[in-house]
């Protein structure tokens, strides 16, 4: 299914090459479609995949892609952030934190079996509970695994990105994930029916998936999924209950939650018996592969045969994820798309009017005065030029008041960051101290002497999360208020552009006698001038991220000794010893004190959270506003390159007329047969654009914009 993604791309690409046999290379410069098919040429497509331990998550990628490659050793705990790429050549790169790098197999060379490659990779990407030390730990060695591998699946750019797990018994674990999530695309959770019904879960899963909304600026939070796995081994009744409480959790952060539930190891199973890495033989010694048929009876064992294979991949369901992902990345896809098709049309319509007003002015030279139309053209050129010069002029003065700002004042881009940090930043406080207050409250009834060190880990990392979620909220909201103020600046240039543009056709129809051509070159088009600096902006968002650490242990262990007293061991001759100072002594755990000295660390700590991110508002402020920078310079630079194409283009075209009108009178019927031709040509390849479009996207109802 995500094939059909590519055709789609391969076919607007296709077009593109057919009409730059058609047209210019100096028109196809100017359209700036070179930019834009490059971009929809190399775009690609990122999951991240993230589930709480030993719910199934290494055998939800095996069924995906349909190979057994990731171990599902109940005890190998997913420890790097491990990337699966399409590769012809079997082989395992593993970047470390030091900057080296190292290559399985070393050469192209060598060859390397599948079960050596896998042992490898579980090896760099791993960390197994019974044997790991924590001298050469692999969150602290291993920086990501790029697997190369011949996946149909991802062929065409998708990458499948395997995370940590969430609730990890290594803290290290969910900042690893929650730092990934900006970068991708789709985010999966995969979880465990049970899971669902754990309190600790259900308290903590939508700390998570807001962390998850706030990492894309996408505003519905369609890039999330929620896959409910191992349905085959649970009941109708329990998926469904897991599913409804699921939702009711999720709900309140988004407006329509994705929520699937599959058998990834069913799925997995099919998919090798289809691709032949597997024997019916074998499915029929899989203990676990059991199932109910149609008519109520077990079957398992030799009772299975090759017409059960449907079932199981029913009961898999991966075709319903597979299909589900397809139809969002089109959905993400066809932003791109449709600026490629909307480009592509305005680059043909462009050279239409070029043959059309030529091919009126040479019908219009027959019987006319030798050079009249040249001196008419000289003028027309001068007059554009000088209003070209006060265009730029206004746009330059447009740009410094929103994007750069003047010595007496703020820009209007400065001024929307300032006013989200004014006003959201007291908000995410306030919400953040109810938060932890709320989630202090419930740890601290479950305190005892010896789980303090624990209770606190637990508290900690759920303040450390939601500490980021607020952080990323900030962010996501700054860069979503950015993205607004530039479509306001847009749409106000559009206006003067727009005016410029028809004055120009105005005047060079009525000089030249010709008949005035409705609709405009689309030169100045609002999404093709926002395509670049939307770009830029979720490049900045996803690099903008902010690290967070906190070392309370030292504080934790000073306090427990601060409420551990000595006093006399009891016994009678343990109190004649007294008398001598003597006495043995034994320790003794003040809990009512070292809850009270507990809960004023706490909220301390609350309240150093909350001055956090103050602080952090103005570093998160001063850090946007740095980067915005380039994303301006680009902007404003790339704004008054689309004026100079303009220009090129019409002096060109002015040009082309008056070499034109120079050749003899007896050719001009020849000249306007050939243009007449490029016209016909240049039509046809319009409506196969627009066919396309039709078919691919209004039908479909995923039109992002009309042409």
């Amino acid at each position: 299914m995500i094939h059909n993604l590519n055709k789609k791309r391969n076919h607007v690409i296709q077009m593109f090459d057919s009409i730059k046999r058609n047209v210019s290379s100096e028109a196809i410069n100017e359209s700036g479609l070179v930019d834009i098919v490059d971009k929809l040429r190399s775009s690609s497509f990122r999951i991240a995949l993230v589930a709480p331990f030993s719910a199934g998550k290494s055998t939800f990628v095996n069924a995906l892609i349909g190979k057994d490659l990731l171990s599902m050793d109940v005890l190998a705990e997913t420890a790097a952030i491990t990337k699966l790429k399409y590769g012809k050549q079997k082989r395992i790169e593993v970047k470390y934190r030091d900057g080296q790098s190292e290559l399985f197999p070393q050469s192209a060379s060598q060859v390397s079996t599948e079960d050596q490659l896998k042992a490898f990779l579980k090896s760099k990407t791993t960390v197994n509970r019974e044997t790991a030390g924590e001298t050469a730990r692999v969150e602290e060695t291993v920086e990501s695994v790029n697997v190369y591998w011949d996946l149909d699946l991802c062929k065409g750019g998708l990458e499948i990105v395997d995370t940590p797990g969430l609730f990890a018994r290594h803290s290290e674990h969910d900042q690893i994930t929650t730092k990934i999530l900006p970068s991708v695309d789709a985010i999966l959770f995969i979880i465990e029916p049970d899971n669902v019904g754990e309190s600790n879960f259900l308290n903590v899963i939508t700390d998570y998936v807001e962390n998850a909304k706030n990492s894309s600026l996408d505003t519905d939070g369609k890039h999330i999924f929620f896959i409910i796995n191992k349905v085959d081994k649970f009941t109708e009744k329990e998926i469904l209950n897991a599913r409804e409480e699921l939702y009711r959790v999720v709900s309140p952060l988004l407006k329509s939650p994705q929520i699937l539930a599959v058998s990834s190891y069913f799925a997995m199973k099919a998919r090798m018996f289809d691709n032949g890495s597997l024997s019916l033989n074998d499915l029929k010694r899989d203990q676990h592969i059991s199932f109910v048929d149609e008519e109520g009876f077990v079957v398992s064992g030799r009772q299975i045969t090759e017409n059960d294979i449907g079932t199981i991949h029913t009961i898999g369901r991966m075709g319903v994820i597979e299909k589900e992902l397809s139809a969002f990345f089109e959905h993400k896809i066809s932003r791109m798309v449709n600026e490629s098709i909307e480009s592509l049309a305005a680059l043909c319509a462009r050279e239409i009017r070029d043959s059309v007003e030529l091919v009126q002015l040479l019908k219009k030279r027959i019987g006319q005065k030798e050079g009249e139309y040249e001196k008419k053209l000289k003028a027309l050129r001068t007059n554009f030029q000088e209003l070209t010069r006060v265009l730029k002029t206004e746009v330059e003065h447009d740009a410094i008041q929103t994007l750069v700002g003047t010595s007496t004042g703020q820009s209007k881009i400065e001024e929307v960051i300032e006013e989200v940090k004014s006003s959201a930043t007291p908000k995410l406080a306030k919400e953040l101290r109810a938060d932890l207050y709320v989630s202090w409250k419930a740890k601290r009834e479950e305190l005892t002497e010896h789980n303090s060190e624990q209770i606190l880990d637990q508290f900690l990392e759920n303040l450390l999360l939601k500490l980021q979620t607020k952080k990323k909220s900030l962010i996501r909201t700054s860069f979503r208020s950015l993205e607004k103020q530039y479509e306001r600046f847009t749409e106000g240039l559009l206006g003067r552009f727009s005016q410029f543009e028809e004055n120009v056709n105005k005047t060079f129809s009525a000089e030249l006698n010709l008949t005035a051509l409705s609709g405009q070159s689309a030169f100045f088009q609002k999404e093709q001038l926002l395509f670049q600096v939307r770009n830029d902006i979720e490049e900045l968002f996803s690099a903008t991220s902010y690290d967070i650490r906190s070392d309370l242990k030292e504080r934790l262990k000073n306090l427990k000794e601060d409420n551990t007293y000595l006093v006399n061991a009891s016994g009678f001759f343990n109190a004649i010893k007294a008398l001598f100072g003597k006495a043995e002594k034994v320790s003794v755990f003040d809990m009512e004190s070292f809850q009270l000295s507990l809960d004023e660390l706490v909220y301390q700590i609350i309240a150093d959270a909350e001055e956090e991110i103050r602080i952090d508002a103005n570093a998160i402020s001063t850090e946007i506003n740095n980067r915005i920078i380039s994303v301006n310079e680009k902007y404003q630079g790339h704004i008054l390159k689309r004026i100079e194409h303009y220009q090129g283009w019409r002096e060109r075209n002015i040009q082309n007329l008056l070499n034109e009108l120079k050749g003899e009178k007896g050719k001009v019927l020849n000249i306007v047969a050939e243009r007449e031709r490029s016209i016909q040509s240049l039509e046809k390849l319009i409506k196969q654009v627009k066919e396309f479009y039709e078919e691919e996207f209004i039908e479909k109802g995923e039109a992002v914009y009309a042409i």
